[in-house]
């Protein structure tokens, strides 16, 4: 963690936006295209889990800086775009794995508490509780995001 954290710290803007941007340009028109684009999503929301359970200063730290640059507002809008839909438990877990890191540092940090209120977490609820309500509980997957979700609702509480 130690050693990835400054690495993390320097490249972050990088390994995110420029597959963000391209995420964001994909068409939808076919089955197939609509594939590549969650893989694609899912992918990146791994990186952010990922990032966010071992580095979770590294995610936080744009999204809390207001008029910081693009990338906070990226981060959120992203990881918000994760827990949209329902029927993709994928996205849905690793979008909810990651705003549970990053929302666990910022309540256990003091020095955070101030600027949480600069997150949506009220759009973060609200999405998060809509998606768990509609997804298909005969699915493992849904067990995992239920635990995550309980975990979001910890942080907040």
């Amino acid at each position: 963690h130690k050693k990835t954290h400054p690495l993390l710290q320097k490249w972050l803007e990088v390994l995110f936006l420029r597959p963000f941007d391209i995420w964001k340009q994909m068409p939808e028109d076919s089955e197939q295209l609509k594939r590549e684009k969650l893989e694609l999503g899912c992918a990146l929301l791994l990186l952010l889990k990922e990032a966010g359970q071992r580095c979770s200063t590294v995610l936080l730290e744009p999204m809390l800086v207001p008029n910081g640059g693009r990338l906070g507002p990226d981060l959120v809008s992203f990881l918000l775009q994760g827990l949209a839909d329902p029927n993709e438990l994928r996205a849905l877990f690793l979008a909810a794995s990651a705003w549970s890191a990053l929302l666990e540092l910022a309540v256990a940090n003091p020095a955070t508490h101030e600027v949480m209120a600069s997150l949506p977490l009220a759009p973060l609820l609200r999405h998060l509780l809509w998606s768990c309500v509609r997804m298909d509980f005969n699915d493992v997957q849904s067990q995992k995001i239920l635990g995550e979700a309980a975990s979001i609702l910890r942080s907040l509480v």
